[in-house]
């Protein structure tokens, strides 16, 4: 699936009505993580990398069951490309984990320095009301 989403790292990186829209993203997928991790009661705790990985699987289990392809092409992404975004901020998050999936190759290229800046303007703490970006 990974290579499948190439085009969107590239979309990310170019399209700020994407950027946008993935923010948003980025800060659903931490927030089901923490409630799931807070509300679902586990003979055994889990870690936060599993279940950004249950999270993403649900996702694109989801997206296979509704017929769901990834767009081929940089600009075929919209900020309404829902399975899409959803994904690459489950994959976004975990890669900040440790033993999380390592970045895509267009973002792994960058400097550490240079990847909050990467994607345009780059993705700046979520504003007030955009709930929280990352969980730790």
């Amino acid at each position: 699936m990974e290579a499948r989403l190439d085009s969107g790292w590239s979309a990310l990186s170019t399209r700020p009505d994407v950027q946008q829209q993935f923010r948003a993203h980025l800060a659903a997928v931490a927030d089901a993580v923490r409630c799931e991790d807070e509300l679902v009661p586990r003979p055994e705790p889990v870690t936060p990398l599993v279940l950004l990985a249950s999270h993403g699987f649900e996702v694109i289990r989801e997206a296979d069951r509704r017929g769901w392809k990834p767009p081929e092409r940089e600009g075929d992404w919209t900020p309404d490309e829902w399975y899409g975004l959803r994904f690459l901020a489950c994959y976004w998050l975990a890669s900040e984990l440790r033993r999380g999936p390592p970045m895509p190759s267009l973002i792994a290229l960058a400097a550490p320095e240079e990847r909050a800046t990467l994607l345009g303007r780059g993705l700046p703490p979520p504003t007030e009301g955009e709930g929280r970006r990352r969980q730790a």
